[in-house]
C-alpha cells in the first residue's frame, strides 16, 4: 500500500552507485501507508482565465506509524499559460515532514499539442533533498533539461 505502479517523477537519477538492480522509485520520498492511525486533509484550487491556467495543491497527513508520530505537508502551486497549440508554465512543489526533512522541486518549461492525443514539452527541472528522512541521499540536489513526449487517450 505504499506505492504507485508509475514509479518516481525522474527514473533512477537519484539512485545510489552501491544499489544493485533497477529501482524504479529511486529519489521518491513516501510517507508509508502502514499507518495504525491516520488522517489526511487535501484542498485543491483551479482557476482559469482566458489562457492562463492557475493550480494549487494543500494536503496534509497526520499518522502513527510503529509507534512514531509522523506529519507530512505537500503544497504545490503550478501556472501555465497557453496560446494555440503551445503552452509555458512554471510548477513550485514542496513536502516536508516533522522530523525538518523536505524536497522541493522546481520546474519551468513549455509544451506543443502537436496533434490531438500527442504532447511534447521540454523543461528545466531542480530538485532537491533535505533532512534524515532521506539517508544516504539527504542533502542530494539534481537539475537539467527533461524532453518528453507522450500520447494519451
Amino acid at each position: 500500500m505504499d506505492g504507485d505502479r508509475a514509479g518516481a517523477r525522474y527514473y533512477n537519477v537519484m539512485q545510489l552507485m552501491t544499489a544493485e538492480g533497477d529501482n524504479f522509485r529511486s529519489g521518491r520520498w513516501s510517507p508509508g501507508a502502514n499507518q495504525t492511525e491516520m488522517s489526511s486533509y487535501m484542498a485543491n484550487l483551479f482557476v482559469k482565465f482566458h489562457g492562463l491556467e492557475v493550480f494549487g495543491i494543500y494536503e496534509t497527513m497526520n499518522g502513527v506509524s510503529r509507534g512514531n508520530d509522523q506529519e507530512f505537508t505537500q503544497t504545490a502551486l503550478q501556472g501555465i499559460y497557453r496560446f494555440g497549440d503551445f503552452y509555458a508554465g512554471v510548477r513550485l512543489n514542496n513536502v516536508d515532514n516533522n522530523d525538518g526533512s523536505t524536497v522541493s522541486r522546481t520546474n519551468i518549461g513549455g509544451g506543443w499539442n502537436m496533434v490531438e492525443y500527442v504532447q511534447v514539452k521540454l523543461d528545466y527541472v531542480t530538485q532537491k533533498y533535505e533532512g534524515p528522512a532521506h539517508g544516504a541521499i539527504d542533502g542530494g540536489k539534481f537539475n537539467g533539461l527533461v524532453l518528453e513526449a507522450a500520447i494519451s487517450f
